[in-house]
């Protein structure tokens, strides 16, 4: 029995010092999800699909949560078959659904202010449906945007989604309803597009962003945002070694810069930082380690 009482003595001394050693250590988040690239967190997270089911040899009508109607006419598809056919409708408003949803908007550099981003495309047993036919787009007005009049319709002509270049499309002309507040277009496109306008600064001069992000890990998944403060609008950056860039912007806007990354543990690394674009910008913005809830919790409030 004596010799039983050092072994239990030892015992006990040892669960004290794992437990003063935990107590002490706090573990490095994990992701909720653990994740390939940011393309498949930015799908979980971002604008959700809406999917109708309908006849196409009839004309019919969806409307979207977010107010998107959207009428066909019948027999509107090019390689529609008997049977019923499935419609996804994506709707993206403001600027932090753009940045959750990795959808943003410039058109050849420049950047866009867009009123809403949607995407429509219709499918049937699983093989994507060309439209043929136009049908008819109405879409709210934005109460965020800073200029009523003058939207065009811009459109993904590579069907790429994600840093889209948005290409005008000059045959389609968008109007103004202001008795029922809504813009409304026809058009025949598949795919992604939005009633947006080119930003034009009054200033000749342009300026540029470059941020090197401020960590000592290796971030093998990022996704980089431009997110403007006074327009309804979000721009990408460009990734350049061991920073992001973009030139020829504006120089009378406020923005911030967000970088978005996950290391080759799965952690999610996130920096948000505001500047000034009245010159040029060099930032060295500090990547912080958040758990997936607290990203998208961050992301929100942009």
């Amino acid at each position: 029995m004596n010799n039983f009482k050092p072994f239990l003595l030892l015992f006990i001394v040892s669960i004290l010092l794992h437990s003063c050693t935990t107590d002490d250590t706090t573990a490095d988040p994990i992701p909720a999800t653990l994740y390939d690239n940011l393309f498949q967190f930015h799908n979980d997270i971002g604008a959700a699909v809406q999917t109708f089911e309908r006849d196409p040899s009839e004309a019919f009508t969806i409307e979207g949560e977010l107010g998107t109607v959207i009428s066909y006419p019948a027999n509107a598809f090019l390689n529609q078959m008997d049977g019923n056919i499935q419609i996804e409708l994506r709707e993206i408003f403001d600027k932090k659904e753009m940045v959750k949803s990795n959808v943003t908007c410039s058109s050849d550099d420049y950047a866009l202010e867009t009123n809403t981003l949607i995407y429509v495309q219709a499918f049937q047993n699983g093989e994507q449906l060309f439209t043929d036919l136009t049908y008819e787009v109405s879409i709210p007005v934005n109460n965020t945007i800073s200029q009523m009049d003058g939207m065009n319709l811009f459109i993904d002509e590579e069907g790429t989604g994600g840093e889209i270049n948005w290409s005008l499309e000059e045959e389609v002309t968008v109007n103004l309803d202001t008795d029922q507040n809504t813009y409304t277009y026809s058009t025949n496109h598949d795919g992604w597009m939005t009633c947006a306008d080119l930003y034009e600064t009054t200033e000749s001069e342009t300026v540029k962003v470059i941020a090197r992000p401020d960590t000592e890990t290796e971030l093998v998944y990022t996704t980089s945002f431009l997110v403007f403060d006074e327009i309804n609008s979000v721009i990408n950056m460009e990734e350049g070694v061991n920073k992001f860039l973009k030139n020829s912007l504006p120089n009378d806007l406020n923005a911030k810069v967000v970088i978005l990354a996950i290391n080759n543990l799965n952690k999610f690394y996130l920096a948000i930082e505001e500047v000034s674009l009245a010159e040029d910008v060099d930032i060295d913005p500090l990547m912080k380690i958040y758990t997936e809830e607290e990203v998208i919790n961050l992301l929100n409030q942009l």
